[in-house]
């Protein structure tokens, strides 16, 4: 019960929001006991967890993705239907950075002619639509760091401004290849399907490829075998040599 409760509260949170853990630990319902709650709820997913900045002897939880979707039947608080992609890019850091395919509209730092073609729609709208959606790795998106580390993760204010928009100071964003891999791992969380991407619509050289043959071999690390044949077919069905 004290789990399901636990979910209650961080569900009815800001999304996003850190909840220190001293705020809902239960008096009666601590120490190892505790510990085995918080472990299972991890193991499945469903939060995610940090040492407490002001106590380093406590710690923060809030919920994954994967939690807030399957919490969301029981959320009493009012949210909007696109509460979870409601960010704006100020709100980027190197920790949560832009990722998934709004990062793959950011034209390509250095031109080399990967990622999608619908910048103008993605960051300033259009055809009714507001700019967006925005996603935030370990806000409203899977967090990947404990796969792939910091690799793609760049600061790229300067690209977007030289392309013409307008996006604050500064703006953490996954290149396209950690996007791609971030995405990827992003549809298997939601115990979904890849099938849809494809590869050639914004990797079409060779080299590109390569390069993100480099982030899939280590994702496969973290899948379970199910995932890892879907995510073989698809890369056979795109190509990749991986």
């Amino acid at each position: 019960m004290w789990e399901f409760n636990t979910l209650l509260k961080l569900a009815n949170a800001k999304v996003g929001q850190w909840v220190a853990l001293r705020e809902i630990r239960d008096d009666h319902y601590s120490g190892s006991r505790l510990s085995r709650s918080l472990k299972k709820l991890t193991d499945q997913n469903w939060i995610t967890s940090k040492l407490d900045p002001d106590d380093k002897r406590d710690k923060q939880i809030r919920l994954t993705v994967k939690g807030r979707k399957r919490l969301k039947p029981f959320v009493t608080t009012e949210f909007s239907p696109n509460e979870m992609a409601a960010c704006d890019l100020s709100q980027s850091s190197f920790e949560h950075y832009l990722t998934g395919l709004a990062a793959l509209n950011i034209p390509s730092a250095d031109a080399e002619g990967t990622g999608d073609w619908h910048a103008i729609e993605t960051f300033e709208g259009g055809f009714g639509r507001s700019p967006g959606p925005f996603f935030f790795s370990g806000v409203n998106y899977a967090d990947t760091k404990h796969i792939l580390g910091t690799n793609g993760i760049h600061e790229l204010s300067g690209v977007l401004k030289k392309a013409g928009f307008n996006c604050p100071d500064q703006l953490w964003a996954a290149d396209h290849y950690r996007a791609m891999a971030d995405m990827i791992y992003q549809r298997f969380c939601e115990k979904g399907t890849i099938d849809s991407y494809q590869v050639d619509d914004w990797f079409p050289e060779k080299n590109h490829k390569e390069k993100l043959c480099a982030y899939l071999v280590k994702l496969k690390n973290s899948l379970n075998s199910k995932q890892n044949a879907s995510l073989n077919h698809w890369m056979e069905k795109n190509g990749l040599e991986c």
